[in-house]
């Protein structure tokens, strides 16, 4: 009689033992594979168009919210930034200036509350005929409302003049028909008040960020102080006095005033370049300034902020 032989069985018991102490991750390698390849092929082999299309828009989605992301994490920076200068304006001798301060961190604190709901876009086109004019983004209705300051980096630049269902327009600074009303801003004083405004000439780019600067003087006193004499900067109730101030030189910097109801205060815009020699009689200056910004030839994004007066149909 043959006798039966064990060893197979042995074999098989040691391979089915051995199975229990294979490693977890060879374990999840070896079936990712096997059902990749088991299904894989067959769900794109089926796949539609529209499920590819599908697929495709999913795809774009990831990509715009990780942008999205990306903004909001340069959007805490930002808003980092304008507490530390806040902050910064707090700890400047208060009592020499106090009222001065007490109005720019007034101020400052306004800005960042306004800070707090600005958007990012992208510029998207810009027409030839009118290139120093305006500018299309790619923000509609649903972010963005008219007359909504835009900024490049912490500078004006322009104003959202057109709001679309999701294209924008944006009038710039560098055309004629915006005029942001500006003042002096020199050390712990403001002085002349004026306007700006650009060239909307589409064959000037190479002066693009150059402004022509009319009607600055101090006529009138406003809560940073008295009005001046414009030749003398002496205040018009102490003209006997013999100390003088220049109301405007060259390398001074001009803000926003708020008092045009658009632009919010204190908003960086322009340096001074050139002031025009003034004639007799004259009761104001001209001035040319270069923006903050730069030369907007290159634009690609901008930073909308909330507009200074919410529209009425809200």
């Amino acid at each position: 009689m043959r006798k039966k032989s064990y060893r197979p069985y042995i074999i098989l018991g040691l391979v089915l033992l051995g199975l229990f102490y294979i490693p977890k991750g060879i374990v999840e390698g070896v079936r990712t594979t096997a059902t990749g390849a088991a299904v894989g092929p067959k769900v794109f082999a089926h796949a539609s168009t529209s499920d590819i299309e599908e697929l495709q828009a999913e795809l774009l989605l990831l990509k715009n919210q990780n942008n999205t992301l990306r903004r909001r994490l340069l959007s805490e920076e930002r808003i980092s930034v304008r507490i530390k200068r806040v902050k910064e304006l707090i700890t400047i001798n208060e009592k020499k200036t106090s009222g001065f301060y007490e109005r720019r961190k007034k101020a400052a604190e306004e800005s960042l509350e306004r800070e707090l709901f600005f958007r990012f876009a992208e510029v998207v086109y810009r027409e030839a005929a009118n290139w120093n004019a305006t500018v299309w983004i790619n923000l509609g209705e649903k972010e963005i409302e008219l007359n909504s300051p835009v900024l490049k980096g912490e500078n004006l630049i322009g104003l959202v003049e057109y709001v679309g269902k999701h294209r924008s327009r944006v009038r710039l600074l560098t055309d004629s028909l915006l005029i942001p009303s500006v003042r002096v801003a020199r050390e712990g004083e403001y002085l002349a008040k004026g306007e700006l405004y650009g060239s909307s000439s589409a064959l000037w780019r190479g002066r693009s960020e150059i402004l022509k600067g009319i009607g600055f003087n101090y006529d009138f006193e406003d809560e940073e102080g008295p009005a001046r004499e414009l030749r003398s900067g002496r205040q018009l109730d102490r003209l006997n006095k013999e100390e003088t101030l220049s109301l405007m030189d060259v390398g001074d910097l001009l803000v926003t005033t708020g008092m045009d109801g658009v632009f919010p205060k204190d908003i960086p815009v322009a340096i001074i370049t050139k002031i025009e020699i003034l004639k007799e009689g004259c009761v104001s200056a001209e001035i040319e300034a270069r923006l903050c910004a730069g030369n907007l030839d290159n634009l690609l994004d901008v930073v909308i902020l909330p507009p200074l007066i919410p529209n009425e149909d809200e």
